[in-house]
């Protein structure tokens, strides 16, 4: 268990996380906390006129985060403030920081020595709660390959292969132990 340093929320995932949020009773984040508009936006003509069109779709919903920001103590990046990854990077990502999110490219943050991990909406709020993080992974994994690939085998086919696997059903955060790869054969 651990606890983060930051919260950042994307704009779709940052909806059901303030609603969700709410539902703690908590008078305020208990971390650090932001939320970017940037997701709603699509890419149809080109920049403003997408974010106009942005504006117009979705002000509801960016009126609703503007304002669970405010009440419960969130900084609050609007349409057009930026794109979360690199304000993310630019802001809030430092060396030895533990930074997560509910944007995919959280880890960008790794770039600049931040441990930055994109995470689901339940952990982030979570956090944003006062709980610590909590991250299950297995005990260990061990994989040993032995003999020679032959005919037509490549190295991507045992790649493949034990990929396959590590990530059958039910091996989800179970133990691994020794397994030996039947040779391969193409």
């Amino acid at each position: 268990m651990c606890r983060p340093d930051r919260v950042i929320l994307q704009d779709v995932l940052g909806q059901t996380g303030m609603l969700q949020f709410m539902q703690t009773q908590r008078e305020s984040v208990a971390v650090p906390t932001t939320i970017h508009c940037d997701h709603l936006i699509q890419a149809r003509v080109e920049g403003a006129a997408d974010l106009r069109e942005s504006l117009d779709e979705n002000s509801e919903v960016y009126n609703f985060l503007r304002s669970a920001a405010a009440k419960f103590g969130a900084g609050f990046w609007g349409p057009g403030g930026g794109i979360i990854h690199q304000v993310a990077l630019e802001n809030y990502a430092f060396p030895g920081s533990l930074m997560i999110g509910t944007d995919s490219h959280t880890p960008n943050g790794g770039g600049l020595g931040s441990c930055s991990v994109g995470v689901g909406g339940a952990d982030a709020v979570e956090v944003m709660a006062g709980l610590p993080w909590e991250v299950l992974y297995p005990r260990h994994i061990a994989v040993y390959l032995t003999g020679e690939m032959s005919g037509w085998t490549a190295p991507k086919d045992i790649i493949l292969y034990v990929a396959g696997e590590l990530t059958v059903s039910g091996g989800t955060k179970r133990h691994r132990g020794v397994h030996r790869p039947r040779r391969a054969h193409h």
